[in-house]
């Protein structure tokens, strides 16, 4: 979901329809219409000083560790006023929308988002009283040794083509970054996700890295846990 189509000069892939941000109400995703926007790759003003110290970077050689996990959690964590796990399904080429695709999937859920909640796919979209949901992403992707994307800035991703559903005070969604398999001879993903959500002073939060190369058709070395690329 990071990007919309996987080609050479966009090269993620989304595995769900399009839609902009929308309220989650009695389990239903409200789709409204999507909003362009140009910052897009700008840090929204007034956002965590979290995401801007751990995503404001070029990703660079420095590696965390990465013991590829089932799946991580923010409990850990102080301060955080609801629980996010991610969930990894590990690397595989799966059949899009828009044809066949290298992929590392993974899929989240948020827990103890009482009351109202929206989830936000650009800088643009509004903010409404309740819970805030967001996630951001920044790439570093090579394909067919050409560097087709380096993010010197998060990004905020179109949550709302995830079609985020809510049980209760959960929310959930997959993503299935990666390229499609048309015309890919070499591959090689680095990437960070940040994943958020706020009400007024309470918030929890988490971030990742995931990584993988494509080499003779086979996905390999694929890599993932907490932390970010520094």
């Amino acid at each position: 979901m990071s990007e919309q189509h996987p080609s050479p000069e966009d090269s993620s892939t989304d595995l769900h329809g399009s839609g902009g941000g929308g309220a989650l109400t009695g389990g239903a995703y409200k789709q409204e219409e999507e909003r362009e926007s140009t910052e897009e790759a700008a840090v929204e003003t007034g956002i965590s000083e979290s995401i801007d110290h751990e995503l404001n970077h070029t990703l660079g050689p420095q590696e965390p560790v990465s013991n590829n996990p089932s799946s991580i959690d923010n409990k850990d964590q102080p301060n955080q006023a609801c629980t996010i796990e991610v969930l990894f399904s590990g690397p595989s080429v799966q059949n899009t929308q828009v044809g066949p695709a290298y992929t590392i999937g993974f899929s989240v859920k948020i827990s103890g988002l009482s009351g109202d909640v929206a989830v936000r796919s650009t800088v643009q979209d509004p903010k409404p009283k309740g819970w805030l949901v967001e996630q951001w992403v920044a790439d570093y992707n090579v394909r067919n040794g050409e560097v087709v994307r380096q993010d010197t800035a998060p990004r905020m991703d179109r949550l709302g083509r995830a079609r985020p559903t809510r049980e209760g005070d959960n929310v959930r969604w997959g993503d299935s970054p990666g390229t499609g398999t048309a015309g890919t001879q070499s591959y090689h993903t680095k990437r960070d996700f940040f994943i958020k959500a706020y009400n007024g002073d309470r918030y929890c939060e988490i971030g990742f890295h995931l990584s993988f190369r494509v080499f003779n058709g086979q996905i390999v070395s694929p890599q993932w846990d907490k932390g970010l690329y520094k």
